[in-house]
C-alpha cells in the first residue's frame, strides 16, 4: 500500500466515525488512538511505529486532523478541511492529478515545439517564394 493510500485509509476512518461521536454526544471510543487505528488498518502491511508518527505528522501538518484530549489520551479527529478533503478523493486522487498536469505540461511543450517548427518552415517558404517572384521580375 502506497503512502497515499495509507494517508487515504486513515481518513477514511476518521470520517467513519462521526456518526457515532453525533449519537455518543462527541464521545468516541477511548481506544482510537492513532496508533490503534494505524495497526489496526495497516497490520497486514507490516506498519512499523515509525510509520505512525510519520502519517501522523502529514495529516497534522496539512490540517486535515487535530487530537482532542480525553483522559490523559490524544484522541485524533477528522477536521472539517479533512472531511472535505477525503471526499474530493483525497491524497490518492491529488497524485493522480499531479502526474495528468504533468503529462499536459509535457504534451504543450511538444506541441509548441511542432508549432514553432511549422512556423520556421512557413517563413523560409515565404522567403523562397519572395525571391522566386523576385528573381522571375528581374528576368522580364
Amino acid at each position: 500500500m502506497t503512502h497515499d493510500e495509507k494517508l487515504d485509509k486513515i481518513l477514511y476512518g476518521l470520517l467513519s466515525r462521526i456518526s457515532t461521536k453525533i449519537r455518543n454526544n462527541g464521545e468516541d471510543d477511548k481506544r482510537l488512538t492513532m496508533d490503534f487505528i494505524c495497526k489496526t488498518l495497516f497490520k497486514e502491511e507490516g506498519h512499523e511505529d515509525w510509520e505512525t508518527e510519520f502519517l501522523q505528522r502529514g495529516l497534522l501538518s496539512d490540517g486535515l486532523i487535530e487530537f482532542k484530549r480525553k483522559e490523559d489520551l490524544d484522541l485524533p479527529e477528522i477536521t472539517d478541511l479533512g472531511i472535505k478533503y477525503i471526499q474530493n478523493g483525497g491524497y490518492t486522487r491529488k497524485h493522480s492529478n499531479k502526474k495528468i498536469e504533468e503529462d499536459l505540461k509535457i504534451q504543450t511543450l511538444k506541441n509548441a515545439k511542432k508549432s514553432w517548427i511549422a512556423i520556421v518552415i512557413s517563413v523560409i517558404s515565404l522567403i523562397l517564394t519572395a525571391i522566386n517572384i523576385w528573381v522571375a521580375y528581374i528576368k522580364n
